[in-house]
């Protein structure tokens, strides 16, 4: 299942003030989650931007309306959220609705989904491949990335043909590039260092002639 979060064709442009403002949100729900259910709370934010964002679009359209008052928004949440949804959600939808900020909340789930990840120290890595990576070396991989840097990696696998083979890895400022493109062009300017140290060294000694 894919998750709609991590889709770059869902994404919207936000300012940076409202990214800010989507963050306190987010942590202000975090902190209000009962014990234990933050993680189910996570999966009802998936769903319902899953919901709005890409089964319902015009879900989305009506959050983000400011045409539409903050009381007609309400009674909506209300009728077709309470007794489906955790009181939680539920409560924090009318919440932010009440503050005008439901269009915020693409950018809400986002914040919170770091945090969760943050809590359980799952981290994003991105691993670049010729062909799709076999389940032997996917498992090898996040068992090493495991030890090396105690996270539970969530590999985001790209598959680029023009690497050849081998696969490049980077989490967050750390990479390692162990593609056959990697090697080739080392070996290139191995050799063109080595060519230009000879044309140099033939120069010096016409020059001592």
């Amino acid at each position: 299942m894919s998750n709609p979060l991590a889709d770059a064709k869902l994404h919207k442009k936000v300012d940076v003030s409202a990214e800010r403002i989507a963050r306190v949100y987010a942590e202000a729900l975090f902190d209000a989650a009962p014990k234990g259910e933050a993680d189910s709370l996570n999966e009802e934010l998936r769903e319902l931007v899953e919901l709005a964002y890409r089964k319902e679009p015009s879900l989305a359209q009506f959050f983000a309306s400011g045409t539409i008052n903050k009381k007609v928004k309400a009674e909506f949440i209300d009728k077709n959220f309470r007794g489906k949804g955790s009181e939680t959600l539920v409560n924090f939808l009318q919440v932010i609705n009440n503050h005008g900020r439901l269009d915020l909340l693409f950018a809400i789930a986002a914040g919170y989904q770091q945090l969760v990840d943050e809590k359980n120290k799952r981290a994003s890595v991105v691993v670049k491949s010729a062909v799709p990576l076999e389940d032997n070396q996917r498992t090898s991989l996040k068992k090493q990335l495991k030890a090396m840097f105690d996270i539970e990696p969530m590999l985001d696998e790209q598959v680029d043909p023009e690497l050849l083979g081998g696969f490049l890895v980077r989490y967050r400022d750390w990479q390692f590039d162990g593609t056959v493109q990697a090697r080739l062009n080392q070996l290139k300017n191995q050799l063109l260092e080595r060519s230009s140290h000879e044309i140099q060294g033939r120069r010096d000694r016409f020059c001592t002639v």
